[in-house]
């Protein structure tokens, strides 16, 4: 009767264990569903002429989407696109570091970094379409995008 008794402990300790390691693993699960890493242009980032203040993401739009007089120059559907499996390596990462007791935000806030310093690639290395020669006379120089470098300087993340 002993030996009952002590398998059928042994049983019910085993299952209790699992049961809470499967409450644990939901409440972890839930933790980084409700996660989230953005990047590019907040709120706070603006260009600041003669006392007057634009957001910087509504120039961003205007040069990832372009306008009827300026042309498209894309920056971040660029970036995502060459770096995605990179991204999904890095938050596959982050969530089996998270299961092994590690915090999924500094695995988000690595994806958020690499995802900002990529954009900040995009701009510095975008050549095409090229500037106008009037703007290229009215600015000095033909670089796309760096003229005040408010936009490179602005792109960040947040992890909510």
């Amino acid at each position: 009767f002993y030996n009952y008794l002590k398998n059928v402990t042994g049983a019910l300790d085993t299952m209790v264990k699992r049961v809470v390691k499967n409450i644990d693993l939901r409440k972890k699960l839930n933790e980084m569903h409700n996660k989230k890493v953005a990047v590019g242009y907040f709120e706070n980032a603006t260009y600041t002429k003669d006392g007057k203040s634009t957001p910087v993401a509504l120039v961003a739009s205007t040069m990832e989407f372009g306008s009827m007089h300026i042309p498209a120059r894309p920056t971040i559907r660029p970036s995502l696109e060459k770096n995605k499996a990179k991204y999904f390596d890095l938050i596959n990462k982050a969530v089996v570091n998270s299961l092994n007791g590690s915090d999924f935000k500094v695995g988000l806030m690595i994806v958020g970094k690499m995802g900002a310093e990529d954009i900040q690639a995009e701009i510095r290395n975008l050549q095409n379409p090229p500037l106008s020669i009037k703007t290229i006379l009215k600015k000095g120089h033909s670089k796309p995008l760096m003229d005040t470098k408010v936009m490179f300087q602005s792109v960040t993340f947040k992890v909510d």
